[in-house]
């Protein structure tokens, strides 16, 4: 795992439901989620529990997004890179067991009962084996894409979209202030970041940086 001093890079959202179907999946979660998942087997089981999603918040895993025209109407092509980093999937790993001890563990442990568990997955529940296998059917996103159109120095950093006043580097009259000029992604959420650089680009209009 990353070192503390680089920030915490896990987190654990619990939410207190569990989504009774395929339907209900997609829509609580925002994602369509394909016939290998076990969450369409959820309907099976009583309408009440929780869902613990371990998370991870500083992934070295990355993707990469190529405009295929000029013709902003055209999708570019989006490559996610998810687990592209093996680190990655060896701290899902580990969050997704301590979520499991969490959830069977004291009191709570006690009041949920036995966890619901993907009967497809050969391996047995709580081996590292059996998480890995969990992790590559139902990992979904948190919404917390960044990066994307990196803030840099050109002379420093070829692959930077925007200088640190947010101007397009090589076209003028043109800034982005979103999450995407991020270097890399926080490890809080993006809401706040997001409108902080819009505030801040807008600090820079007002003072008339245009191309000084």
């Amino acid at each position: 795992m990353l070192p503390e001093s680089e920030g915490n890079d896990l987190q654990v959202h619990f939410v207190p439901l569990i989504p009774h179907d395929q339907a209900q999946a997609e829509s609580n979660f925002g994602t369509k989620l394909d016939d290998t998942r076990p969450l369409r087997d959820l309907s099976k089981h009583p309408p009440y529990g929780v869902t613990i999603l371990p998370s991870l918040i500083l992934p070295r895993s990355s993707g990469r997004i190529t405009l295929l025209s000029s013709d902003p109407k055209v999708y570019p092509n989006i490559e996610p890179g998810y687990f592209t980093d093996p680190l990655d999937m060896e701290r899902a790993i580990v969050v997704s067991k301590f979520a499991a001890k969490v959830a069977s563990g004291g009191p709570l442990g006690d009041v949920l009962g036995k966890p619901i568990v993907d009967p497809t997955i050969p391996d047995a529940y709580g081996t590292d084996e059996y998480f890995r296998e969990f992790v590559k059917r139902s990992a979904i996103t948190i919404y917390h894409p960044t990066s994307t159109c990196r803030m840099g120095n050109p002379s420093r950093d070829p692959k930077a979209v925007v200088d640190s006043k947010l101007r397009v580097i090589g076209i003028k009259n043109l800034r982005v202030a979103d999450a995407s000029v991020m270097p890399r992604i926080v490890s809080g959420n993006t809401n706040a970041p997001a409108i902080m650089i819009g505030e801040r680009c807008a600090d820079f209009i007002a003072a008339g940086h245009r191309d000084d």
